[in-house]
């Protein structure tokens, strides 16, 4: 697991196999409904960036930060990697502006959390 700044911190993800649906859980400082962004990459070597908002290699999808304890939140995602081959993976979180019913614009040089997975 990796992050940028601390904000967003993604839990451990265990070995995957092509078609199977998980929950990425992690935490965050983000307030409680504040709009997060998953993606769903081919792993680099290099660590991210951010979200890639042009990327065709990827899946991802709108999410919401929800509420935790204290002052951390809780982020639990829905992934299906039914469309993926086997290889190296990274899933990328990030905080995402602007209204998700339109073209979202994200934070890419912020706030964004990090987890490398394989998929075989």
């Amino acid at each position: 697991p990796g992050s940028s700044t601390g904000v967003i911190r993604i839990d451990a993800i265990s070995g995957k196999t092509t078609g199977e649906k998980f929950t990425l859980t992690g935490t965050t400082s983000l307030p409680e409904e504040t709009n997060i962004f998953l993606q769903i990459m081919p792993d680099t070597g290099t660590p991210p960036t951010g979200l890639d908002p042009d990327s065709m290699m990827s899946v991802g999808g709108n999410y919401r930060v929800t509420k935790g304890e204290g002052t951390m939140n809780r982020i639990a995602l829905s992934v299906d990697l039914g469309q993926l081959i086997p290889g190296n993976y990274v899933a990328i979180v990030g905080k995402m502006k602007g209204d998700p019913g339109s073209a979202p614009v994200f934070e890419i040089d912020k706030d964004y959390g990090y987890a490398y997975f394989t998929l075989k």
